[in-house]
Order: structure tokens, then sequence, then C-alpha cells
């Protein structure tokens, strides 16, 4: 991914590669789905609070690729429990103000 400004597109490919829900991914941007309707939609811009969610989820991403293989990133988003806590990563992105920080920092300290 590039350091290009962020689209609902690149965010769609992300949350593809990952199984995530509409719902899934409108809580993860502090969105609900009628504003990703409306992206996708140009009838209204991104923000910048929403852009830097969208960069933030390239982050997590670009750490997932560190140390997972793309065919297990859904299966990891919802049955790994390893660094946090006995929750899955998805209720640690989706519950925690600074999960998908935590996120990072857990797939990171795992490939040193």
């Amino acid at each position: 991914m590039s350091d290009a400004a962020p689209t609902i597109y690149e965010l769609d490919l992300l949350t593809a590669a990952w199984g995530w829900t509409q719902d899934e991914v409108a809580a993860a941007l502090r969105a609900d789905t009628s504003q990703l309707r409306a992206w996708r939609n140009h009838e209204i811009p991104i923000d910048g609070v929403v852009a830097a969610r969208i960069v933030l989820l390239r982050e997590v991403h670009t750490a997932m690729w560190c140390v997972l293989a793309p065919g297990a990133y859904a299966r990891w988003w919802r049955h790994s429990h390893s660094g946090f806590e006995g929750r899955p990563p998805i209720r640690v992105a989706l519950d925690d103000e600074d999960g998908f920080e935590k996120i990072i920092g857990t797939c990171m300290s795992a490939i040193w």
C-alpha cells in the first residue's frame, strides 16, 4: 500500500481479505453503514478522521503481512487468542480504543 490518500476501495479490499462484515468495517471507522454507502457513491468525501483510521488499517495490514500468510487473515481475526488476553483480534480492534495499535505491536513483536 502506498502513502497516497486512502479510498473506500482500498478499505474494501483490506476488509474483504480479512473477512469482515460491513458492520465491522463501519465500527472500525467509528462510522455507520450509511456513511460507507455514501462514500462509495461519492455523495460525501472521506473526512480526515476516517482517512486516518484507514491509514491505521493499512499499518495493521502491513504488520499482519509480516507474520501471517494471506490465506490466514480472516481466520486469524476471529480465532487467534494469542497476545490478546483470550480475546480474538477482531474484538480487540473493535472494542479497545487503542486496539489497532495493540494488534500492530503484537504482530511486530512476533517477528523479533
